[in-house]
């Protein structure tokens, strides 16, 4: 496991209930590109309609350490489980060397904050010096430093 895996998971474990893990989740690609949310959902509906039972999962990808930008980037993710326990992801990845942390936190707060958050998929963060920044801005790159990773800091909010 990655320094900045075991970094991650104290400091977000902190901010939840639910026990974060590790997973081994098999990668079987078929779905689009940065669509993690609506591949990880298109599974769970293909699911009903054929009669099996698919979830979708909420976590993190930690990559591996930039040794030239000394960071590590986490970025928020979604794949799927089956009810033998399970995970699969059918988003094609860049990186075969992420490791992916399951966040139940994430699901459940998307899930009942749905009306005031404008996307299921959280903030991503950037790790460096021991430090935790998230990128609120994916076209400008735009990094704010967070002193805690509370679930409701990960979110952006529709307007009032």
């Amino acid at each position: 496991m990655y320094k900045a895996t075991r970094d991650f998971i104290a400091a977000r474990q902190k901010q939840t209930e639910f026990k974060l893990t590790t997973p081994q989740v098999k990668r079987i690609g078929g779905g689009e590109s940065n669509k993690c949310f609506e591949n990880a959902m298109a599974v769970v509906d293909k699911g009903k309609a054929e009669g099996v039972r698919y979830v979708a999962l909420s976590g993190w990808l930690v990559q591996p350490y930039d040794k030239e930008k000394n960071c590590t980037a986490i970025i928020q993710h979604w794949w799927n489980g089956d009810s033998a326990g399970n995970q699969f992801d059918t988003s094609p990845l860049i990186n075969d060397n992420e490791e992916y942390v399951l966040d139940f936190a994430l699901y459940e707060y998307s899930r009942t904050n749905f009306e005031r958050i404008k996307s299921n998929v959280a903030m991503s963060f950037l790790y460096q010096n021991g430090k935790f920044s998230v990128l609120t801005d994916e076209s400008e790159m735009i990094f704010v430093p967070l002193q805690e990773l509370k679930t409701e800091l990960l979110f952006k909010y529709e307007s009032t």
